[in-house]
């Protein structure tokens, strides 16, 4: 825990498995089982080149390991919006880390946090390490293949 810290800091307190609001609507009204093979057929289609979290995470520590990233002394920080699908990439970037990410929230991938979020996530940087930020909007595709929705659990 960072010592200048509030005892409410996301990151050091690492927050997880926060339960979803009561009333979550699903955007999908598909009753079928679908294979996981319709979703990702329609990433390929909508989105030529996407790559899974586990391959994008592989790359980005390839490229930046000659740099001197690595496992504990690289933050960790994301603007993505809140939305729960997004804390799947947050978690296993954090993993690949070895450190907590800090959230700088954020929607179609622009951080709101302004100056006092990107102060707060510089102060948590270890020293002499490095801060890998992360950012960019996100799109739901269903089991369907339907691009733009949700099945939320």
């Amino acid at each position: 825990k960072n010592a200048s810290c509030a005892a409410t800091c996301r990151c050091c307190n690492n927050v997880t498995n926060v339960p979803s609001p009561p009333n979550v609507r699903s955007y999908s009204n598909t009753s079928a089982t679908l294979t996981p093979e319709t979703t990702l057929a329609s990433i390929e289609k909508s989105f030529p080149g996407a790559v899974t979290n586990t391959t994008l995470i592989s790359q980005i520590q390839s490229k930046l390991s000659s740099h001197g990233y690595g496992r504990g002394n690289t933050l960790v920080a994301t603007s993505l919006c809140a939305d729960e699908v997004n804390r799947t990439l947050e978690a296993d970037l954090s993993k690949a880390f070895d450190m907590p990410n800090f959230s700088m929230g954020g929607l179609a991938g622009f951080p709101f946090g302004g100056i006092t979020a990107f102060g707060a996530m510089a102060s948590h940087i270890p020293d002499g390490g490095h801060c890998l930020v992360v950012y960019g909007p996100h799109v739901g595709v269903d089991s369907t293949g339907a691009v733009g929705t949700v099945e939320r659990q």
